[in-house]
């Protein structure tokens, strides 16, 4: 009796813990909620079956048994309720109602569990085992109420498994019907084995032990791999594709095997003209100008799992052409197999006329190409190369230095005191000084590096290391330059400059190592600067 009880104990805490991570996976999902309020009902069940083992007269383990009921009387429909609204059917009942259908009946058998002196739904009373050393049901059989809590275990999780296994076949992921299969299995076991113990068996053999509550531990456990194994209630792998479908600025449609649209995010709505009511449930070859690619190219994709930047016209609801480079890819995982075909599209229609445009004229076009890689890589105010040419000359850099070891270093520089000029003086000297100091950086270098502004007053210097060439004499030359007040229209600056140096291959092998490391060597020079801005 004393094993018994402390496993009953310790099975008891065992479910409460697992209920408390249920929860706290996401605190807020009704679903999750209910999952744990089932765990807590075993937990409940198992607490008072650990007292009534150690009971040595059998009207205080019917006692126990009678206050057990909040537990093994609650777990049928707390657990229903559980299944209605993991499978969504909850939606279609409103308010209280929804309440009342799933919990007057437990009601009335917890109502008469602790006030019927004839027993309760499972037991009579309880009797000594033959041997004496355990206490065991004498079955209620002959009560209604025996009848009525078989009858609500049958009926509300038969409805509730089936009501979870339809949603998954609805949702047509293999994940969910994985997960919908797992829980019938898992819940049916379960519910055969505990009402076999102690409903059916006491009826037929006098010495059978009050043991489900030890089958509930097994779904307990059952039900905590299905959670983490098959991710059910994960808000990760069920929010974040949704997030990301709806805040992506380009066109992104979900189509079945057929071709049929089942999803399309507002970018769709935007761009095609139509609301989604209008675009779900019809073939994406419906959008299509051309009807180049139907149903052979999708079988294509089926088997070749993708269809990268295909050029495709679409038509929008005023029969305007969208241009657009679009691309196909089957989105399975190991746990959803494939769960449609998701569609890129990229708006590219300004582009082309940009490009017809140029096309007219071939001065036209080699000259705004000019403009265009000018405003791709270099600042506008000073004139220097900007941080998208620097990462290309760092890349090329790294791979130099793979293949004849030509080493390289950054030297990070930022203004110090530069906020007080722009306060002092205004923005026009501010932007004056920067076009200054770019070119009192690029006195101090030589043909060989370059001097880009990478943003504000902050300055990236790319620099080859040579025998001989010592990169302190190089960062002293740019201190001295900055030692004295730089006058701009007979303002006086006064600015300094922190420097930060990673040199290549010492610092690192990559871009961002070496940026990352001269940027903080920087930034902890200027702190340890008294007046810093």
């Amino acid at each position: 009796m004393l094993a018994f009880s402390i496993v009953s104990f310790i099975e008891a805490y065992s479910l409460v813990l697992f209920g408390i991570y249920v929860i706290v996976l996401n605190p807020r999902e009704k679903v999750n909620i209910f999952a744990a309020l089932v765990y807590f009902s075993f937990a409940i069940w198992s607490f008072c079956y650990a007292f009534l083992f150690t009971t040595t007269d059998a009207q205080t383990a019917m006692m126990w048994h009678r206050i057990g009921v909040f537990g093994w009387g609650l777990f049928c429909p707390i657990a229903t309720h559980f299944f209605l609204i993991l499978s969504e059917r909850a939606k279609k009942w409103k308010g209280i109602w929804v309440y009342v259908i799933i919990y007057a009946l437990p009601a009335a058998i917890i109502i008469n569990a602790l006030f019927n002196p004839s027993g309760t739904s499972a037991a009579a009373g309880f009797a000594r085992s033959a041997d004496g050393t355990n206490w065991v049901y004498i079955t209620n059989i002959k009560s209604v109420w025996y009848w009525i809590y078989m009858l609500q275990l049958v009926v509300y999780f038969s409805f509730a498994l089936y009501s979870t296994y339809a949603w998954a076949k609805r949702s047509n992921r293999r994940r969910f019907i994985r997960q919908a299969m797992s829980i019938v299995y898992l819940d049916a076991f379960v519910l055969f084995i505990g009402a076999f113990l102690d409903l059916i068996l006491p009826a037929f053999y006098s010495n059978a032990l009050p043991l489900c509550h030890f089958v509930a531990f097994f779904w307990g456990i059952g039900f905590f791999f299905i959670v983490n194994s098959l991710k059910l209630m994960s808000p990760i792998d069920a929010a974040t594709p949704d997030l990301i479908f709806r805040t992506v600025v380009d066109p992104i449609l979900v189509l079945n095997s057929e071709g049929i649209i089942i999803k399309c995010n507002q970018a769709t709505e935007d761009t095609l003209k139509y609301k989604s009511k209008q675009i779900i449930n019809r073939p994406l070859s419906d959008f299509f100008k051309s009807k180049a690619y139907n149903r052979e190219r999708i079988e294509t994709l089926m088997s070749g799992k993708a269809l990268r930047n295909a050029d495709i016209d679409f038509l929008d609801a005023d029969g305007k052409t969208i241009k657009t480079i679009s691309s196909f890819t089957l989105a399975e995982s190991k746990l959803d197999g494939v769960v449609g075909i998701v569609v890129n599209m990229h708006d590219i229609t300004a582009l082309k006329k940009v490009e017809k445009e140029l096309n007219e004229s071939n001065t036209k076009y080699m000259e705004l190409s000019r403009q265009l890689d000018r405003l791709a890589h270099y600042d506008a105010l000073t004139g220097m190369p900007n941080r998208r040419l620097l990462i290309e000359r760092v890349d090329s850099a790294i791979s130099e230095f793979e293949a004849n070891g030509q080493a390289f270093a950054l030297i990070f520089i930022d203004l110090d005191k530069f906020k007080a000029v722009n306060d002092a003086y205004g923005h026009d000297i501010g932007d004056k000084l920067l076009q200054r100091a770019s070119e009192m950086f690029k006195s101090c270098i030589r043909k060989t590096d370059f001097v880009t502004r990478v943003g504000g007053d902050e300055f990236i210097l790319f620099v080859y290391r040579q025998e001989g060439f010592e990169l302190e004499c190089l960062a002293q030359r740019i201190r001295d330059a900055f030692s004295s007040p730089i006058v701009i229209e007979n303002c006086i600056c006064e600015v300094g400059v922190s420097l930060g140096i990673s040199k290549c291959p010492e610092d690192g092998v990559t871009r961002d190592e070496l940026m990352r490391i001269a940027d903080n060597r920087m930034y902890s020079e200027k702190s340890n600067k008294p007046g810093r801005s």
